[in-house]
């Protein structure tokens, strides 16, 4: 992921999305936010079954990670 990236602790399941972006001249622009926010929300959304598989389905977050990756193959 070139913007961001997930943080997913395996041991309790926490998740947490990091995005970043180059600030050019350290103004943070409406356009950056909306880009950085996008992505965030499309990223969500690609691993939405990883989520409800740990949430629901009684995987780990390693399981239901192996199984979307391998899916996307």
């Amino acid at each position: 992921m070139k913007v961001g990236a997930f943080d997913l602790d395996m041991d309790d399941g926490e998740i947490r999305f990091h995005a970043s972006s180059v600030s050019p001249e350290g103004r943070l622009e409406d356009s950056v936010i909306g880009r950085l926010l996008s992505v965030s929300l499309i990223l969500a959304d690609r691993y939405y079954p990883a989520f409800m598989a740990v949430l629901f389905g009684n995987q780990s977050p390693e399981e239901a990670l192996l199984k979307l990756e391998m899916e996307e193959e």
